[in-house]
């Protein structure tokens, strides 16, 4: 699945109201198109539509195109089994000591809300060496990790924090790792009524 999807940049999930309310797929056909600032500014950008529905078993490129007149997350709920996330990334910000082993948790009051790039495994992988671990990644794409830190700070599970309906937003685009080669080089922006509050390289997310 991860080898037929990477031979596209990447993957987007729309509708084309009112023409078909039905829920697509497809590649942009101008993979250089800012596809946020584009719905944005009410521009139209069209999309080579794929023969197959779920981002993990698109199928194959079609002669179909289509304009996009709305964007959905590039991998739908039903496709999210769990989202995992690396805790105490950002170490110095929070004033805590970096753990020998990572601190792993699963993704309404004191909100804090942070720009992340997302890694998505597109099948099951356990006791990968390092070498092949990109065999395994369908691909990348942007999220709001969204953070109830007074959920958090009142018991020691962080999923309370986390796990919260719309706590973790994603898209516009599912871009392939043909796309994006090196996600450590990858500059994360992140922005509140067109003010930047984050902006810096994946090693610091």
């Amino acid at each position: 699945m991860a080898a037929a999807f990477n031979r596209t940049t990447g993957l987007v999930h729309f509708v084309i109201e009112p023409k078909n309310s039905s829920i697509l797929i497809g590649e942009p056909v101008d993979a250089k198109i800012d596809f946020g600032t584009a719905l944005r500014d009410g521009k139209d950008f069209q999309v080579s539509v794929f023969s197959g529905k779920p981002a993990f078993s698109p199928g194959s490129k079609t002669d179909q195109i289509e304009i996009i007149t709305k964007l959905l997350s590039p991998i739908s709920v039903e496709e999210t089994s769990t989202i995992r996330c690396v805790g105490l990334d950002h170490p110095k910000e929070v004033k805590m000591t970096v753990p020998d082993l990572p601190t792993l948790f699963i993704s309404e009051d004191s909100i804090d809300y942070k720009s992340e790039l997302v890694t998505v495994v597109g099948r099951v992988a356990e006791n990968v060496f390092e070498a092949d671990a990109m065999d395994y990644v369908l691909g990348f794409t942007a999220a709001n990790d969204i953070s109830a830190r007074k959920s958090q700070l009142a018991q020691s599970q962080w999923c309370f924090q986390k796990g919260f309906h719309g706590a973790c937003s994603t898209g516009l685009v599912l871009a392939s790792t043909k796309l994006i080669p090196d996600a450590s080089k990858v500059q994360v922006r992140g922005l509140k009524n067109g003010k930047v509050l984050q902006n810096c390289g994946t090693k610091y997310v």
